[in-house]
This record gives structure tokens, C-alpha cells and sequence, in this order.
């Protein structure tokens, strides 16, 4: 009897301190991780600067895929000898100079993502086929690669063109315009360009009027012009009849309007708007935000409705509206 009980009292005494394989494992793990927890700074969930990069393409199968969609039911390519559209999309020649790849991806992906003016449906939004059910990862890759490759038979080495100032973003040296159609080589849009040298954004605020000069190789402005009368043309206009002289001024107005781009790093909304009666006539323009936070939330394509602090030049309050 004593025997068998010594037995059992050992038999409990090992398995307590015997660890099974599975057991041995969880533990190993959860030491590991736990040591990692420690040493892992937060921010490393993604590398810091980190940014999508499209694999390389096949830019002679991404054209075979272009005429498998029909892309040319919509978009000229100068050069090719596709069938003339049908239906008025921006011409694609000109385009692979001035983006990464990664911007046609998204624009295949995502058409809303960015959407020219003059290119809107009804509801502001792109016409454009929707081809995420129907085209492969590959054919993405490949079409992508095949219109980043494409430029403009002959085209100039610099071009030049007028335009509005939306938006500047010094931290990238980039300048956000609103222009008209540069003949020949680009539609009427809004667009960011990288700015060489970026000292020519000194000076510059969101309503200049400018003309600018692109280094089509370069991809890059590498000239600005802001002239007094083009400066003075760019000040919000009050609406005739506005109130009569010496009236106090207002402190805040209140207007409503499409998000067009968020610039996180310098605190600043583009935002095209109606008229805002008494103060300012409909335009597209970019706007200091105060606090900053108000832009978290916020997408391209967002309806809003926004307040003006005049005396602050800023905007302070934005709400969401359908």
C-alpha cells in the first residue's frame, strides 16, 4: 500500500513539472513574443515611409490588354493606331511622363480617385468601367506598365501654361494648380507638381495666379511667375451689392462644397465651392484648416459644409453633408 502511494505521489510530482510538446511550443512563443513586444517601437507596423510600389509590367502585353478592355473606346493614345473613341476620357499619350505607375494602377482600381472636372458624370463622379471583377492582378501590372510607358511623339522638352495656386505643400516641395488644357500636351485639370529648385514656392499662397513652365524630362516645374496684376486678380471678390461701405466686416461665413484633396502636412484643404454669397465667387481653392484634425475623416469626393474665420484666413469648422 505504502508502495503504491509513493508511486502515485511521484507520478504527480512529474507530470506537474513535465511540459508537453504543445505546451513547450506556447511557451517558446510567448517568451519570444513577449520579448519582441518589448524591444518592437510602436510605429513599426509598417515601415516609416513606406508606400505601395507596383511590380514590374510587361508594357508590350499591358497594350494587348488595353485593346482586350477597349480602352480606346474611350481614351485617344496619339501614336497608336487604335480606333477613334467614341466617348470623351483624357488622352493617354501625354500622361506617362508625368505620373508613376502606380497612379494608373489606382486610377484602373479606383477611377474616383481622382476625377478631372471636365471629366465628371452628373454625380461628380468617373464615368469610367469598373474593372476590379474583370481584369487579373497580372493584366493590372501589365496595362499599368504599358500606359506609365507611353509619351507623346515629338513632344516639347518644356511647356508652359497658366493656372491658379490650390494648395502649396513645401515638405515635398510640390505645388497643387488648377490650369486650363495645355495645348497639345495636357487636359485642363487640377494636379500636383514636384517643384526644382523649391525655393520658387517662396512667396506663393493658395489664390496666386501664375504662369509655369514644366521640364517635361524632369517632371518638375522649374519655373513660376507671379505678377502684380495677376496677383491682384486672384483675391476673393465680394459679390455686387454686398452691403454698403464702412458695413462691419463679417467674422465667419459659411459655405458648401466638394473635398477635392487633404494636404495632412500643411494643415490645408482644396475644396471646390458655390458661391459664398457676399464674400467669395465659386472657385476651386485650398484653405488653412485650424485645429488640424478637422481633415481626419475626410476623402476626395467628401460633400461638405465648411466655416471661414475671416480674420483668420482659415477654415475651423467642417461637417459632412449628403
Amino acid at each position: 500500500m505504502r508502495f503504491r502511494v509513493l508511486l502515485a505521489a511521484i507520478t504527480l510530482a512529474i507530470s506537474s513539472h513535465t511540459i508537453s510538446p504543445f505546451s513547450a511550443l506556447a511557451f517558446k512563443h510567448t517568451v519570444k513574443t513577449a520579448q519582441n513586444v518589448e524591444k518592437r517601437p510602436v510605429e513599426t507596423h509598417h515601415p516609416i515611409g513606406w508606400r505601395f510600389t507596383m511590380p514590374k509590367g510587361d508594357p508590350a502585353k499591358g497594350k494587348t490588354v488595353f485593346e482586350k478592355f477597349e480602352c480606346h473606346y474611350c481614351h485617344e493614345v496619339r501614336g497608336e493606331q487604335f480606333p477613334e473613341p467614341v466617348e470623351s476620357a483624357p488622352e493617354l499619350s501625354q500622361m506617362g511622363g508625368l505620373h508613376p505607375v502606380e497612379f494608373f494602377a489606382e486610377s484602373i482600381m479606383n477611377p474616383n480617385a481622382v476625377v478631372p472636372k471636365t471629366y465628371r458624370d452628373a454625380d461628380g463622379k468617373s464615368p469610367m468601367t469598373n474593372f476590379t471583377e474583370k481584369m487579373t492582378v497580372k493584366e493590372l501590372i501589365d496595362v499599368s506598365a504599358y500606359v506609365a510607358s507611353l509619351r507623346p511623339k515629338g513632344a516639347p522638352k518644356t511647356v508652359s501654361a497658366e493656372g491658379q495656386v490650390i494648395a502649396i505643400v513645401s515638405e515635398s516641395s510640390e505645388i497643387v494648380l488648377s490650369h486650363n488644357e495645355i495645348k497639345g500636351f495636357m487636359d485642363a485639370m487640377t494636379m500636383g507638381y514636384r517643384v526644382e529648385p523649391p525655393s520658387l514656392l517662396e512667396g506663393l499662397k493658395s489664390g496666386d495666379k501664375v504662369r509655369f513652365t514644366i521640364d517635361v524630362p524632369k517632371k518638375a516645374i522649374v519655373k513660376i511667375e507671379k505678377g502684380p496684376v495677376l496677383a491682384a486678380a486672384t483675391s476673393p471678390q465680394p459679390a455686387q451689392g454686398s452691403g454698403a461701405a464702412g458695413a462691419e466686416p463679417q467674422k465667419t461665413v459659411v459655405g458648401e462644397g466638394k473635398v477635392v484633396a487633404t494636404v495632412p502636412n500643411s494643415s490645408q484643404i482644396v475644396v471646390e465651392h458655390g458661391e459664398i454669397k457676399g464674400f467669395m465667387e465659386a472657385m476651386t481653392m485650398g484653405y488653412p484648416v485650424d485645429p488640424p484634425s478637422l481633415l481626419e475623416g475626410l476623402k476626395f469626393g467628401d460633400k461638405v459644409r465648411f466655416t471661414i474665420d475671416v480674420p483668420k484666413k482659415a477654415i475651423v469648422k467642417v461637417e459632412k453633408i449628403k
